[in-house]
C-alpha cells in the first residue's frame, strides 16, 4: 500500500506502514496537478483502488482518530481517472476526459507510455506544408512493432500500415482517401482496439488493420516528417474511461464498489443508433431487484419513464423530452441525494424528483440494457461528492478590506508593456490599492502578511479614441509612460537594484513620480537612468545620481564653495577630486559618466624630482636607439645606471616607489648644423645603447651570447648581447645592433656560441670546433648563401656547417672512410634499419591484417649498434637481437610490398594452418594511468617452421597440439578446449558450488577481473582438482531441463516454486539456474541443475541463492 501525504510544500512517502522522513521539495506548484496517472503493464503491476483523502490533518495527525470515507473512490481500477479535464470535440463530436496535449516541432520525439491499452486514442491536428509524408512508428522492447504512413501527393492521398512480427515482414495494406487541399487544417484520428486499428480522418472512418501484436506491446511512439512537410499544431494522447469499471458479464453490466452514496454524480454517454426502439439503465440490488429503472422510449413519444421492480413493478413516473435524432450522441447524469435521484440529459435538468423505494446503500452494481442495432453505450463514471461544485455565497473581501485577487485584471510589467505599448496609449490617472493573494473565501477571515500585495489601480486609455479605456492592476508603472514629461516630478532618491552582480542590464533605477500638483504619486522602474523629468521638493542626492546627471552634482557640491584639483579620464568614465576653497584638507573623489563643467582649478605647483632626487620621466626626453643608429648623428659621452621616476610631477613632494625606479643610459648628441644653424649638443635618456657608440671597437669586448629577434622570415633581425669595456670590466652596458657585430672581440664562455653566431664570424667557429680535435672531412663547396662543408671529429660524428666565409686552420681530408653496415659476423647494425623495425602491436597498427597478407617469414639476428665509420668491429653477445624479416603484401594489388623486422609475430596474421605446441604464457605490467597492460606469448607451428607469436587475447582460433600439462594455469583460465581437453565432460564433473572474486593480476596496476573457483571431480569421486577460469562452466558440465510456463508467472513464484521443492528433500543434490525466453503469451522457462557430487546432507542446510539472467 502507498500513501502520498501532501503538506503545503513539500510531499512525504508511506509504504507498507512504513514513513520515509525524507521530503521532496514541490518543483511545480500544487494548484497546476490536475491529473494522476497509474503507470505499468498487467503483466508487471496490477492496481486495485486509488481513494483521495481531504484534509488528514483531523485524523491522521495526532493519532487516534478514525479513518473518514474517501472524497473520490474509484473502486477496483487498471488505472485511475483524471481530473480536470477538458472536453476535445472532434469532428464526429466525440469527446473525451482523459487529455494530455504536446506540440510537435522539427525534432524527433519519443515518447514513453508504459505500453497502451485498448480504447486508446490518438489525436492528431495540423496541415500539409507540402508534399510528404507524416509517419507515426510504434515500438516495444524488440524495436519497431507497427507503422503508420499518412501520405499527400498531388493526384492522390492514402494512409499504409505496415507491421513487423518476429523479425519478419507482414503484408502491407492501403486505403485511399479524398485529396486534401494545400494548406488546409486536417484531423487525423487512431483508435486502438485489442486486435485492429482504426483510422479517422475529418470525421470519416475507413478500414481497420487487424494486428498480431496485443497494444501493451507498444512501450513507445515516434514521429517522422513533422516540421518537414508537415506541421502539427496539437497532438492528444486520449484514454477513454469506459475501462475504469471492471465487466461482471458480457451485457453492460458493472459493478460499483461500496455501493451509491448520497451526493454522487452518475455520469452515462451513448450514442442512438435506432429511433424506433427502446433503452434503458437499471440499478441492481444485491437480492437482484431493479431499484431504478430508466427507460427511454422512441422519439415519436418524447417520454421516459423511472420505476422501480420490488416483486413487481410500481408506479411509474414519466418525464417528457424532445428525444434524440438517429446517429446522435447523448450524456445522462443522475444526481443522488439523500432521499431522491433528480436527472440531466443532454444539459436540461429535470425538477421532478424520483424518492427511494429501496434503501441506498442495498444497490451495488449497473446494468445498462440495450442491442446493439439500438444504442451503443460508451462510458460510465462514478463521481464523489459533487456538493463542492455547488456555488455558495463567496466574500470579496477579508475582515482588513482588502479585495481578494481571483478574478483581477493584474497584469506583470512584460504582459502590460505588451498589450498596452506606450507609443499607442496613454496614462490617464490611478490610484493605489491594497490586495490580498488569494482566491476569494465562504466566509470572511483574516488576510495573512505574506499574501497582502500593494498594486496601483490603473486608467489607461487609446492615444487615438479616448473612449477606448482599461482599468488594470499592476505592481509599478513603467517609466515610458509618465509622458508627456512636462506634467510629472520626482520625488525622492533615486535607488538602484542589481540581481546577482552589478552589471547593467541587470539593474533597475526605482523611484517615484508625482504629478505637478503633488496630489498623485507612484512607484515607477527603467532599466535606464531616467533623464526626462525634473525634481519636486527636495531631493536626497546619492552617488548614482550623481554618476549619471551633473544636476544633482551641482546640488550636493555647490560650485561656488569647491574646486577641482586633478581630472582623469579613462575609458568611458571621469574621475576627479574636489576640494574646498576655504580647506583645502577636505577633499573627495568623484566618479561620473560626464565631464564635470562649471568648476574652477586650484593653480599648480610642480615638483621635477621626487624626494630621493630622481628626475619624474615625463619631464626628460627619451630617444630610441633605431634613430640613433640610422642618422648621422656623432655621440658624444654617454652615461649608465641613471635611475628616473617612472611618474608625471606632482604637486607635492613624496618618495618614488621602488618598483616605479628605473635604470637608463644618459647619451650626449651632437646635431649638425645647416647654412644658418649652428651645431648644438643634447641630452636624451635611453632603455638600450646603439652598438655606434662603441667606436673604437678596440676598447671594447662582447661579453655574452649574441640574441636575435626576426620579423617577416627572417628578413629583418635585430641583435641584442652585452659591451664591457678592456680597462673596466665591471662597466657593461646594453646594446643593438642592426647587423651582426663582426669587428669586435668575443670574450665569453664556448657554451654561449650559437650556430648563427658560427655562421657570421671565423672566431666563433674556432672557438665552437677546436682545429686540434676536428678538421674538414670532404670538398668545401660554395652555395648561395655562402660555403658548406663538413665537419668531423676524430673517430667521431660529422656535422654540416653552413658559414659566409672559407674555413682556415683546419686540417682537410678529401679521401672518403669507408662505412661499413654489417658487423664481422654479417650481422646488419640496427642504424640504417630503424625505419623498418617494429613492435608487435605498432606492426599490426601500421600494416592492418584487412589489407595486408604475410608472404614470406625469415629469421634473423641483428646487431643493436649504428654502422662506423673507420673500421669493421665484432658485436658483443649483448647486443645480438634474434629477430624475424617478413614480408607484407597488400591484398588488392600483391605488387606493394614491404619489409619489416619483428622480435615475434603478431597472432591477428596466422591462419589456421598454425598450430600452439609450448604453453601459452601470460605477461602483464604496468601500463598507461596505472591500467594492467597483459597479452600472451607462445611458440606457433606449421609443420615445417615454428615462431614466436604474440596476442593481446587468448589466442582461442588456434589449436593445442602439445603436452597436455594440468601446471599451466593461464590456458586453463582463459581456454574451454584446454579445460575440456584435460577434463572431458564425460569423465568429469563439477562438485559444490562456483565462487567468484575479482583480483587483481597485475600488481602494479589497479585494475580487478573476475575469476571464478570452483572443484572438478571423476565420476567415482577419487580424483578432485581445483580449478581457476574466467568463465563459468554452466554449458560444459551442468544438466540442462526445458519447462514451458505461463508468461504471467512472475520470477518471485518460480524462486518459492523451487524453493520449496529444494525444502522437500527432492532434489537435494542439484543447483538451479533459469533463464526466460518470451513465446507469444507462453514464456519458455530454461532450468539448468548442477549435480553436486559425494554431499551428504547436513542438518543445518544452506539453501543456494537462484542467480537470475
Amino acid at each position: 500500500m502507498l500513501v502520498i501525504y501532501v503538506y503545503r510544500r513539500f510531499f512525504k512517502i508511506e509504504i507498507n506502514g512504513v514513513r520515509y522522513r525524507r521530503r521532496y521539495r514541490f518543483r511545480i506548484p500544487v494548484r497546476r496537478i490536475t491529473h494522476v496517472q497509474l503507470v505499468g503493464s498487467p503483466r508487471v503491476v496490477k492496481w486495485t483502488s486509488f481513494r483521495v483523502y481531504r484534509d488528514s490533518r483531523r485524523w491522521g495527525g495526532g493519532g487516534g482518530g478514525e479513518a473518514p470515507e474517501p472524497a473520490e473512490d474509484f473502486g477496483v481500477i487498471p488505472q485511475a481517472e483524471w481530473f480536470g479535464f477538458e472536453k476535445i470535440f472532434t469532428y464526429s463530436n466525440k469527446y473525451f476526459i482523459f487529455r494530455r496535449r504536446l506540440i510537435l516541432n522539427r525534432r524527433r520525439y519519443r515518447f514513453y507510455r508504459g505500453g497502451l491499452l485498448p480504447g486508446d486514442t490518438l489525436l492528431f491536428r495540423g496541415r500539409f506544408k507540402r508534399h510528404g509524408a507524416f509517419h507515426i512508428i510504434f515500438g516495444g522492447r524488440h524495436g519497431i512493432r507497427f507503422i503508420i504512413d499518412f501520405v499527400w501527393r498531388r493526384r492522390r492521398m492514402f494512409v499504409r500500415f505496415r507491421e513487423r512480427h518476429r523479425r519478419r515482414r507482414l503484408a502491407a495494406k492501403k486505403y485511399s482517401f479524398p485529396h486534401l487541399a494545400w494548406r488546409r487544417m486536417f484531423e487525423l484520428m487512431i483508435e486502438i482496439t485489442k486486435t485492429t486499428f482504426y483510422i479517422t480522418i475529418n470525421g470519416q472512418t475507413y478500414g481497420g488493420f487487424r494486428t498480431e501484436t496485443h497494444p501493451d506491446e507498444f512501450d513507445w511512439i515516434r514521429f517522422r516528417g513533422v516540421g518537414r512537410s508537415v506541421r502539427i499544431f496539437s497532438y492528444y494522447f486520449l484514454r477513454s474511461s469506459a475501462q475504469n469499471y471492471r465487466h461482471t458479464d458480457s451485457h453492460h453490466k458493472y459493478s460499483v464498489e461500496g455501493g451509491i452514496r448520497p451526493f454522487d454524480m452518475l455520469v452515462f454517454t451513448g450514442k442512438e443508433v435506432s429511433s424506433t426502439q427502446k433503452y434503458s439503465v437499471n440499478f441492481y440490488t444485491s437480492r437482484g431487484w431493479i431499484a431504478l429503472h430508466v427507460d427511454f422510449r422512441p422519439a415519436g413519444h418524447g417520454v421516459i419513464v423511472t420505476n422501480t421492480k420490488k416483486g413487481g413493478w410500481g408506479h411509474e413516473i414519466r418525464y417528457r423530452w424532445p428525444g434524440i435524432k438517429k446517429g446522435q450522441r447523448f450524456i445522462l447524469i443522475i444526481y443522488v441525494y439523500r432521499r431522491f435521484f433528480q436527472f440531466e440529459i443532454n444539459g436540461v435538468r429535470y425538477r421532478k424528483r424520483y424518492r427511494f423505494r429501496v434503501p441506498l446503500h442495498d444497490i451495488k452494481y449497473v446494468r445498462l440494457t440495450g442491442a446493439p442495432s439500438r444504442v451503443q453505450w460508451t462510458s460510465f463514471r462514478v463521481y464523489r461528492d459533487y456538493r463542492h461544485w455547488v456555488k455558495k455565497k463567496v466574500y470579496k473581501k477579508s475582515i482588513e478590506g482588502y479585495t481578494y485577487s481571483y478574478g483581477l485584471r493584474i497584469f506583470s510589467v512584460h504582459r502590460f508593456r505588451r498589450r498596452f505599448s506606450w507609443r499607442g496609449w496613454i496614462l490617464m490617472e490611478w490610484q493605489a490599492v491594497t490586495i490580498c493573494r488569494g482566491r476569494p473565501s465562504t466566509h470572511h477571515r483574516r488576510c495573512r502578511r505574506r499574501r497582502i500585495r500593494h498594486y496601483y489601480y490603473v486608467k489607461i486609455c487609446n492615444r487615438r479614441s479616448r473612449k477606448l479605456c482599461r482599468w488594470v492592476y499592476i505592481m509599478y508603472i513603467p517609466f515610458w509612460y509618465f509622458r508627456p514629461y512636462a506634467d510629472y516630478r520626482f520625488r525622492g532618491p533615486i535607488r538602484r537594484d542589481c540581481r546577482g552582480r552589478r552589471r547593467r542590464h541587470r539593474c533597475w533605477f526605482i523611484f517615484t513620480v508625482c504629478t505637478k500638483d503633488g496630489k498623485m504619486c507612484a512607484e515607477s522602474r527603467s532599466r535606464r537612468f531616467p533623464r526626462g523629468l525634473d525634481y519636486y521638493g527636495k531631493v536626497e542626492v546619492t552617488w548614482i545620481m550623481i554618476f549619471w546627471r551633473i544636476e544633482y552634482l551641482w546640488m550636493k557640491y555647490d560650485r561656488k564653495d569647491w574646486r577641482i584639483v586633478v581630472i582623469r579620464h579613462r575609458r568611458r568614465f571621469w574621475r576627479f577630486k574636489l576640494c574646498r576653497v576655504k580647506n583645502k584638507s577636505v577633499c573627495i573623489w568623484i566618479k561620473t559618466r560626464y565631464r564635470p563643467q562649471g568648476y574652477k582649478r586650484f593653480p599648480k605647483v610642480y615638483f621635477n624630482t621626487s624626494l630621493e632626487g630622481y628626475p619624474y620621466s615625463s619631464t626628460v626626453k627619451f630617444l630610441r636607439w633605431k634613430r640613433v643608429e640610422k642618422g648621422q648623428f656623432k655621440i658624444i659621452e654617454f652615461k649608465r645606471n641613471i635611475k628616473i621616476c617612472r611618474g608625471r610631477p606632482i604637486t607635492h613632494h613624496r618618495r618614488c616607489r621602488r618598483r616605479h625606479v628605473k635604470a637608463y643610459y644618459r647619451i650626449t648628441l651632437l646635431y649638425p648644423g645647416g647654412k644658418k644653424k649652428k651645431p648644438a649638443k643634447r641630452v636624451f635618456y635611453m632603455h638600450i645603447l646603439p652598438y655606434r657608440a662603441f667606436t673604437p671597437s678596440k676598447n671594447y669586448v662582447i661579453r655574452s651570447r649574441i640574441r636575435r629577434r626576426c620579423r617577416h622570415h627572417r628578413r629583418s633581425c635585430i641583435y641584442f648581447f652585452r659591451v664591457c669595456s678592456v680597462k673596466h670590466r665591471r662597466q657593461c652596458y646594453r646594446t643593438a645592433a642592426f647587423h651582426f657585430p663582426r669587428g669586435m672581440k668575443f670574450v665569453g664562455r664556448r657554451r654561449w656560441v650559437t650556430m648563427y653566431m658560427v655562421y657570421w664570424d671565423l672566431q666563433y667557429l674556432i672557438l665552437r670546433f677546436d682545429p686540434n680535435v676536428y678538421y674538414v672531412y670532404g670538398k668545401v663547396r660554395k652555395v648561395k648563401r655562402g660555403y658548406r662543408y663538413r665537419i668531423c671529429r676524430r673517430h667521431g660524428r660529422c656535422r654540416w656547417i653552413l658559414t659566409r666565409y672559407r674555413p682556415k686552420g683546419f686540417k682537410e681530408k678529401a679521401v672518403p672512410l669507408p662505412e661499413y653496415k654489417t658487423s664481422v659476423e654479417k650481422y646488419p647494425y640496427t642504424g640504417p634499419l630503424s625505419s623498418a623495425i617494429y613492435s608487435p602491436f605498432i606492426l599490426l597498427r601500421r600494416y592492418s591484417y584487412h589489407h595486408y597478407t604475410i608472404i614470406s617469414i625469415r629469421p634473423i639476428r641483428l646487431c643493436r649498434r649504428k654502422h662506423l665509420p673507420h673500421k669493421k668491429l665484432k658485436c658483443p653477445k649483448s647486443h645480438i637481437l634474434p629477430m624475424y624479416k617478413v614480408k607484407l603484401c597488400s591484398r588488392r594489388n600483391r605488387r606493394m610490398c614491404s619489409v619489416a623486422y619483428v622480435g615475434s609475430l603478431p597472432y591477428e596474421y596466422l591462419s589456421l594452418v598454425w598450430v600452439i605446441r609450448h604453453r601459452v604464457r601470460k605477461v602483464c605490467h604496468k601500463g598507461r594511468r596505472h591500467s594492467c597492460d597483459c597479452h600472451y606469448e607462445f611458440t606457433a607451428c606449421n609443420g615445417r617452421k615454428c615462431i614466436a607469436a604474440v596476442s593481446r587475447s587468448y589466442p582461442s582460433r588456434l589449436k593445442y597440439k602439445g603436452k597436455r600439462s594440468v601446471h599451466n594455469a593461464d590456458m586453463m583460465r582463459a581456454s574451454k578446449s584446454y579445460l575440456l581437453s584435460v577434463y572431458p565432460a564425460k569423465k568429469y564433473k563439477v562438485k559444490g558450488f562456483v565462487r567468484y572474486k575479482r583480483v587483481n593480476e597485475c600488481t602494479q596496476g589497479t585494475e580487478k577481473i573476475l575469476i571464478y573457483y570452483f572443484t572438478i571431480c571423476s565420476l567415482d569421486g577419487k580424483h578432485c582438482y581445483k580449478v581457476q577460469t574466467y568463465f563459468k562452466p554452466i554449458h560444459i558440465y551442468w544438466i540442462t531441463t526445458v519447462f514451458i510456463i505461463p508468461s504471467d508467472m512472475n520470477t518471485a513464484t518460480v524462486d518459492n516454486i523451487w524453493y520449496l521443492i529444494y525444502m522437500k528433500n527432492v532434489i537435494n543434490d542439484y543447483r538451479i539456474v533459469y533463464k526466460r525466453y518470451p513465446y507469444g503469451y507462453w514464456h519458455i522457462l530454461k532450468i539448468q541443475l548442477t549435480k553436486l557430487c559425494n554431499q551428504t546432507p547436513s542438518k543445518k542446510k544452506k539453501v543456494p541463492t537462484a542467480t537470475l539472467r
